[in-house]
């Protein structure tokens, strides 16, 4: 039983690591690489996640850039889901004082996204109409208020536009209005883009003059330290030499001393001869 359900859990993986690989793609290639990867996962014996890749239907355009948005930056989309939902909760309890504010705020959050998605299709070389700009805002409140969209999105595998009207309508900026500001929200996510990058430059920067400070450090204390060894050996070598010329004397100083006793033992022998002599002769 345990082990079944692991085998469906790792089935499972390599379907969903299969189909982000698909939705990646660029849309122009996405029949291509499906039929790849479909191949791919049937030679490996994957039947049931290739007939899921297999089935994976090809995005919309508009589908396909939101799909790289949330890719490349999801907090931007969480943040016009977030917004929406803001912003519908106070209309619901009749907040007139706040409901301007949440409206604007809703829709700068949904300019963000609708000029990222320009950027995308624009790298593709897809010029977006205003229409399909239009669409973009309303796939993203059909994906605040439906949870099929929702996920579909957020795991960057929307594959159609959804169509919602705008309930703020009446309250300020609409659709189409959004779409013309695109440009603008697309320079100020590629300006706040590039400010990003240039603080994580800055910010590798630091690190590498860190890791760089620290590498000096541990040359300069490893340098000090060979110092220090050197040094030691110096004078333990200093201590040695020293030691044996002491050797050598009190060597010296003992043959002297053997050398001393050996003449006196002789002359002490000789007197003694001479003195038994002498007395022979009494």
């Amino acid at each position: 039983m345990r082990r079944a359900w692991f085998d469906r859990r790792v089935k499972d993986a390599a379907a969903e690591d299969a189909l982000a690989r698909l939705y990646a793609a660029p849309l122009d290639e996405f029949v291509k690489v499906r039929r790849a990867i479909v191949d791919e996962l049937r030679a490996a014996g994957e039947a049931s996640s290739a007939r899921r890749v297999a089935e994976a239907r090809k995005p919309s355009r508009t589908a396909w850039a939101l799909n790289q948005v949330v890719r490349a930056d999801a907090a931007v989309v969480r943040a016009a889901l977030h917004a929406y939902a803001a912003a519908s909760d106070v209309q619901a309890r009749g907040e007139a004082h706040a409901m301007r504010a949440a409206i604007e705020a809703h829709r700068a959050r949904v300019a963000d996204v609708v000029g990222a998605v320009r950027g995308v299709l624009r790298e593709a070389r897809i010029e977006a109409t205003p229409a399909q700009l239009r669409s973009v805002a309303e796939t993203l409140r059909a994906a605040a208020g439906e949870d099929a969209v929702r996920a579909q999105l957020l795991a960057g595998r929307l594959e159609a536009d959804a169509a919602l009207d705008d309930p703020f309508a009446a309250l300020g900026a609409d659709d189409g209005e959004v779409a013309r500001d695109a440009p603008k929200r697309e320079d100020a996510v590629r300006g706040h883009a590039r400010t990003r990058e240039e603080a994580n430059k800055r910010e590798q920067a630091k690190e590498r003059e860190a890791k760089q400070r620290e590498a000096k450090q541990r040359e300069a204390k490893q340098r000090e330290a060979e110092k220090e060894r050197a040094r030691a050996e110096a004078e333990a070598r200093r201590e040695i030499s020293a030691t044996e010329r002491a050797l050598e004397k009190a060597k010296e100083t003992l043959a002297r001393a053997d050398a001393e006793r050996d003449r006196a033992a002789r002359e002490v022998d000789a007197l003694t001869k001479k003195l038994a002599a002498a007395r022979a002769k009494a």
